[in-house]
């Protein structure tokens, strides 16, 4: 996982920053955030053998922006 992805995934499950705080603390729009989160997850879910309907832990606010 893409360390920036990796730390935006952590702010926001961890540390349960929304995605505009996490856009401020990495100095990032929060559309990058969204990638990143988007990104994240995808790359969880394939390196854990995660199927979509049981990844309910890493796809908590998936569609939203935090």
């Amino acid at each position: 996982m893409n360390p920036r992805e990796r730390d935006a995934l952590l702010l926001y499950a961890l540390a349960e920053l929304s995605y505009e705080e996490i856009a401020t603390a990495l100095d990032v729009p929060v559309g990058t955030v969204a990638t990143w989160l988007h990104r994240a997850r995808e790359t969880a879910r394939r390196e854990l053998a995660i199927e979509p309907h049981t990844a309910s832990l890493i796809e908590s606010g998936a569609d939203g922006y935090g």
